[in-house]
């Protein structure tokens, strides 16, 4: 009757004894030590690569197949499908929870402080490495480690956003984008929605490892929502009508906003560590006016571009003078911009220095 309240006895031991979203965070020592065990079990077993081809769609064979797998190469999922699910599969619930007893040096889980956004296609060691930047005081929210992977448990089958209580929760601090050199993160659609979901309440966004940018087509290419996969037709779904309730370009916007932020926020960073005049600053300057260059102008004025430009031009002579191959890039990527602006005569101007310089310095025809 009236008030009462339904008491249920569980089991110590019971899949519905987990803690709250927010508190399945990982230190990187854990994370690291995972990593060491994948590599044992492989050396004790003999385990084999069970994929005949490297790529979903079945389009790239794979090497090694049935070969003793590599574990320095696998991706995310193949380390979910062959460690993280079979560890996990007699009690149904989240790896997290039974780190205290497999580790009781390192315990158990703990309050998440920065949720990881990445591509299950992504190199699991090379995302692990990728972490390193955030120092031993973090805590990772990854959603591998943190939810079920039992099929007949999946969390995400009753609240497609369940995730979203570890994001948006007080505790987490910043939300993190694993980059790897073809963005992969963002051609996938759980990570935008990520980002979205991430902007929305005020986190910021912090891009791991800062110099996978200098090699990821990131700075070059445009973010496509249309073009973004997820891996059930259900979750597609789902998301793309979340995107459409706020615009699918108010979303790229908010999504390319937030990439920038982030940009700005390394820029801030190597100010603060190594001068603004220093090499480290000439980088993060470049990346920040290659990505407004090559945006939207309803996102940002690509007038950023040519300030950033010219400041890296500034740093570079300073640093090298006239005749060095990075003053010569400072001025390809200036002249890039003008192009862009539709400044033809000084984006000539800058490439053909630049061609010049390259010429003088390499030697021969290029």
């Amino acid at each position: 009757g009236g008030g009462a309240t339904a008491r249920i006895a569980l089991e110590r031991r019971s899949p519905d004894l987990q803690p709250s979203m927010p508190d399945r965070g990982m230190s990187l020592a854990q994370l690291r030590r995972f990593a060491e065990d994948c590599r044992q079990l492989v050396a004790d077993s003999g385990m084999r690569d069970p994929r005949e081809f490297l790529d979903r769609e079945g389009n790239i064979p794979n090497p090694g197949f049935e070969k003793q797998l590599d574990f320095e190469t696998a991706p995310s999922w193949l380390v979910v499908d062959l460690f993280i699910a079979p560890a996990t599969r007699a009690r149904r619930l989240p790896f997290v929870d039974l780190m205290a007893e497999r580790w009781p040096d390192l315990g158990g889980p703990s309050t998440a402080t920065h949720f990881i956004s990445h591509s299950w296609g992504q190199c699991f060691v090379e995302d692990l490495d990728a972490l390193s930047c955030l120092g031993e005081g973090a805590r990772v929210w990854i959603c591998c480690f943190a939810m079920t992977q039992d099929a007949t448990r999946l969390e995400l089958l009753d609240d497609s956003e369940v995730f979203a209580e570890a994001l948006t929760a007080e505790t987490t601090r910043w939300q993190v984008l694993i980059v790897d050199q073809d963005a992969s993160a963002l051609s996938r659609l759980w990570v935008l929605f990520e980002v979205l979901r991430a902007h929305e309440c005020g986190k910021p966004l912090c891009m791991a490892p800062p110099e996978a940018l200098a090699k990821s087509r990131l700075t070059y290419s445009h973010i496509q929502l249309e073009n973004a996969h997820a891996g059930k037709d259900a979750d597609r779904d789902y998301i793309l009508r979340e995107f459409e309730k706020v615009g699918l370009a108010r979303v790229n916007e908010t999504v390319m906003a937030a990439v920038k932020d982030s940009l700005v926020f390394l820029l801030k960073k190597m100010e603060a560590k190594f001068g603004s005049d220093s090499a480290e600053v000439a980088n993060a300057r470049r990346y920040l006016g290659t990505y407004c260059m090559c945006m939207d102008g309803t996102a940002f004025s690509r007038t950023e571009s040519e300030e950033h430009g010219l400041e890296v031009i500034r740093i570079q002579l300073q640093l090298h003078g006239e005749r060095h191959l990075d003053t010569a890039q400072a001025y390809c990527d200036l002249g890039s911009s003008y192009y862009i602006l539709g400044r033809f005569e000084e984006a000539e101007r800058y490439h053909l220095r630049a061609l010049e310089l390259r010429r003088e310095l390499l030697g021969g025809d290029l």
